[in-house]
């Protein structure tokens, strides 16, 4: 790939996900992942901070694990960390996550030199992506988060959302 080609998509956002990433459709096929009119439409609108409520199945924790990937791979010093309401919702996150990055062709990705269940850590550029759980009884104090994505946040215990 031309390098003056492969430096555009790597700055733009969409086509980086688009070009790079696949996504499990509702056949169970690995696809590329093609944002969808609602997913298009929060990508254009999206800024500093924003609230979805949303109906389901949208796409909307798809495209933010991508964007997050995006974020990590190509700006250094960035934490981006996603939180779930129970345990088995993150294990489904960080496995759409890890599909998506080991979905990127190893000559136009960061090797993470840290994996494991719940993170991806590229040292190189000193950026992570981090998945957790809402009843963890202790976690982000302390950490700078540059992208934060609280999903269900209505189904977090009593108390943590606010925390």
């Amino acid at each position: 790939m031309d390098t003056k080609v492969l430096d555009s998509i790597l700055l733009d956002k969409r086509k980086f996900i688009e070009t790079f990433t696949l996504i499990a459709n509702k056949s169970q096929e690995l696809v590329p992942f093609v944002l969808n009119k609602a997913q298009l439409d929060f990508h254009t609108r999206s800024g500093q901070r924003s609230i979805i409520l949303k109906a389901r199945q949208l796409g909307f924790s798809s495209y933010i694990l991508a964007s997050m990937l995006h974020e990590a791979l190509t700006k250094p010093n960035t934490n981006c960390v996603c939180i779930s309401h129970e345990e088995k919702s993150t294990k489904r996150l960080f496995a759409r996550l890890q599909m998506m990055y080991e979905s990127i062709p190893t000559k136009y990705k960061l090797i993470a030199e840290h994996q494991s269940s719940y993170e991806l850590v590229f040292e190189r550029i000193n950026s992570q992506i981090f998945i957790g759980t809402a009843r963890a009884p202790v976690f982000g104090r302390g950490d700078t988060i540059n992208i934060l994505h609280l999903s269900e946040l209505d189904h977090y215990p009593e108390g943590k959302a606010e925390e």
